[in-house]
């Protein structure tokens, strides 16, 4: 049905369809809901006819967009081939600044790379000196002579020590004065 489509001219009401019959042929038609209402003046139509005009102007419209596109399409491509050659510049352009950024940015990671490598370096070299001096304390510590040379009140300080580091090591207890 045609009739949310169509809008009375006279006073702009929707146009409803009705049907006859006559002898074995059924015939559509639309007519005004006005002309009931209000008495409106327009005469009814038959759907043969508006499907026609229908049709044909639909028709019309397709083809005055077709060309519509067609001549703006060949006026682009004729009268802007300068525009059309700058924006082909300004694609390479984008492409060259996508490239350098790419490179940019590997060359970043690259450097933060490096300054964690040289960090873990630097870590692992005290890590070692660290270890390389508990180390020689401990053969100190198992040598008796050593224990022997050493006054009770500096034995007292390293004891002390040593366990405070232990426990802070441990987490038993934070960096804190104690007294032993």
């Amino acid at each position: 049905s045609l009739s949310p489509i169509l809008f009375c001219k006279t006073c702009g009401l929707h146009y409803t369809a009705s049907s006859t019959l006559q002898k074995t042929k059924r015939y559509r038609y639309y007519y005004c809901r006005g002309k009931n209402k209000f008495a409106c003046q327009s005469k009814g139509v038959g759907e043969q006819i508006l499907r026609d005009n229908l049709i044909d102007l639909v028709t019309k419209k397709a083809e005055q967009l077709v060309d519509m596109i067609e001549k703006s399409k060949s006026e682009f491509t004729e009268v802007n081939p300068d525009r059309i050659k700058s924006l082909q510049v300004e694609i390479e352009d984008a492409k060259n600044k996508y490239e350098v950024f790419k490179i940019d940015a590997f060359l970043g990671l690259a450097r933060t790379l490096e300054q964690q490598l040289s960090e873990l370096q630097s870590n692992r070299t005290k890590e070692l000196k660290r270890l390389e001096s508990r180390s020689q304390l401990l053969l100190a510590l198992s040598d008796r002579r050593y224990w022997d040379s050493l006054a009770v009140t500096t034995l007292h300080r390293y004891l002390r020590t040593t366990i405070k580091k232990a426990w802070i090591d441990c987490g038993i207890v934070g960096d804190i004065e104690f007294d032993l």
